[in-house]
C-alpha cells in the first residue's frame, strides 16, 4: 500500500508481487533477486527507480535452473543491468510486458543454455538495448521500441563501438562468454540506433565469435540518429539476418552494409555474401552454392570474377547445367 525501501529483496518460491503503482526503493546493489530454480516468478505494477546504489534492478541468481519470470507494467532501473539472467542458469523464460527498462544493458543474458525472451509493448534503452549470450536461444520482440545510444568515450580504433541488438561471441574454444543458435524475430518495433562520441553504433552486431544466430525484422523501423550509426556489423559466423516490410531512414536511405554484403531478393530480404552466381532471379553467395541448387536445365551465371582457392567439386547427379561466365574470368581448378 506503500513505498518499500529495503536491502536486497530475495525471492525462493512461486510468487507475485503486486507493487499496485509503488516503488521499491533500495539501497543495495539489487533490487529483486530470484535465488531459487524451478520457480515461477511475476512482478507488475512496480517501479524500481535509478539511483547510484542499484546495478541491477531485478536478477536471476546463477546455476538455478528453469525459472520463469514475468514482469508486466514495470519500471525497472540499473546503473549497469535493469533485467540480468546470471551464468549457468539454464532454460531461463523471461516476459516483459508494458515494461520500461533503463540501463547501460537493459536486458543482459549471460551464459545459459535455451533462454527465452519475450517482450511486449515496451520501451529497452541503454548502451544497447539487449546483450545476450549463450546457445539455442529464441527471442520475440513485439509493437516496442528499442533504443542503443554509444555513449561511450570515443575510441578511435573501434574498440567501444557497439550495437542495439547485440548477440556476443560464441563459447565454442573460447575462454570468453559466446552465443550461438539464437533464434530472434523483431515485428513492428522501432529500433533507434544512436553514438553521441564518435563511435560506431549499429542497429545489429554479430560479436566476434558468435556463430549461426539468426535475426528477422518484420514490419520495423530502424532511425539513424548521425552519421556514426550503421545498420550491421557481422564478426560472426553463418549470421542471417531478413528484413520483411521494413523501413530504415535517418542520415541514410539504405542499411550500410559490411563490405562484401549484398542484398538477394527471394521473396524477402536477406544479407548474404556478396552475390557471386545467379540462377534465374536467385543469387549466391558462392559457386558452388549455385551449383548445389541448379535444377536440370538450369543456367548458372557469374556476376563477378571468381578465384578458386581449391577445386570446385560439383555433383551434378546426371543433371545438365550450363555455366555462362558472363564476360567474368574464373580462376582455379573445376572438376
Amino acid at each position: 500500500s506503500s513505498d518499500v525501501c529495503s536491502s536486497d529483496l530475495y525471492v525462493d518460491k512461486s510468487i507475485t508481487l503486486d507493487g499496485d503503482g509503488h516503488k521499491l526503493i533500495t539501497s543495495a546493489a539489487r533490487g529483486i533477486r530470484v535465488t531459487t530454480a524451478n520457480v515461477n516468478v511475476t512482478i507488475k505494477n512496480l517501479e524500481i527507480p535509478r539511483n547510484s546504489n542499484i546495478e541491477r534492478g531485478i536478477q536471476i541468481d546463477s546455476n538455478i535452473d528453469d525459472v520463469s519470470l514475468t514482469l508486466d507494467n514495470v519500471k525497472a532501473a540499473g546503473t549497469m543491468y535493469a533485467v540480468v539472467v546470471i551464468a549457468g542458469s539454464d532454460r531461463p523464460a523471461l516476459t516483459l510486458k508494458n515494461v520500461e527498462l533503463t540501463a547501460k544493458y537493459p536486458v543482459h543474458i549471460a551464459i545459459v543454455d535455451n533462454p527465452t525472451l519475450v517482450i511486449q509493448n515496451s520501451q529497452l534503452e541503454g548502451y544497447c538495448a539487449m546483450e545476450l549470450y549463450g546457445n539455442e536461444g529464441t527471442a520475440t520482440i513485439e509493437d516496442s521500441t528499442l533504443i542503443g545510444v554509444n555513449n561511450a568515450g570515443y575510441n578511435a580504433a573501434g574498440w567501444n563501438n557497439y550495437g542495439v541488438i547485440v548477440i556476443e561471441g560464441d563459447t565454442t574454444g573460447q575462454t570468453q562468454n559466446g552465443a550461438s543458435r539464437y533464434d530472434i524475430t523483431v515485428k513492428n518495433t522501432a529500433i533507434v540506433v544512436d553514438s553521441t562520441n564518435g563511435n560506431g553504433q549499429r542497429a545489429i552486431l554479430y560479436n566476434i565469435h558468435s556463430a549461426e544466430n539468426a535475426i528477422t525484422l518484420e514490419n520495423c523501423t530502424v532511425e539513424f540518429k548521425n552519421e556514426n550509426c550503421t545498420f550491421l556489423c557481422d564478426n560472426g559466423a553463418d549470421s542471417v539476418t531478413k528484413l520483411k516490410g521494413t523501413t530504415v531512414y535517418g542520415t541514410e536511405n539504405i542499411p550500410d552494409l559490411p563490405e562484401g554484403y549484398c542484398y538477394v531478393d527471394d521473396g524477402e530480404y536477406k544479407l548474404v555474401a556478396k552475390a557471386v552466381a545467379q540462377i534465374g532471379t536467385t543469387k549466391y553467395g558462392s559457386l558452388a552454392a549455385a551449383f548445389a541448387a541448379a535444377a536440370d536445365g538450369d543456367t548458372v551465371q557469374l556476376l563477378d570474377n571468381v578465384t578458386l582457392a581449391e577445386p570446385l567439386n560439383v555433383a551434378l547427379d546426371n543433371k545438365a547445367v550450363v555455366l555462362d561466365l558472363g564476360g567474368m574470368t574464373l580462376t582455379g581448378r573445376t572438376n
